[in-house]
C-alpha cells in the first residue's frame, strides 16, 4: 500500500496512491517512509509507504 499524506494550510489528508501514479509520486526528492513487518523467511508479511507532500 502506498499513502499520500498532504498538507494544505494546515489540515492534513491521507489517501491511497494508484499504482498507476507511483513513477510520478516516488521521485526524488520525495519525502517518504517506510514500513515492513517481516516473515522469518525473509518475505514480507505487509509493508507500508507513506509519502509527504507539502511539509
Amino acid at each position: 500500500m502506498v499513502l499520500e499524506a498532504v498538507n494544505q494550510a494546515g489540515t492534513v489528508t491521507v489517501a491511497p496512491i494508484d499504482v498507476a501514479a507511483w513513477p510520478t509520486k516516488l521521485v526524488t526528492p520525495v519525502k517518504a517512509r517506510v514500513a515492513v513487518v517481516p516473515k522469518p523467511n525473509g518475505t514480507f508479511a505487509a509493508y507500508a509507504v507513506v509519502v509527504f507532500t507539502g511539509f
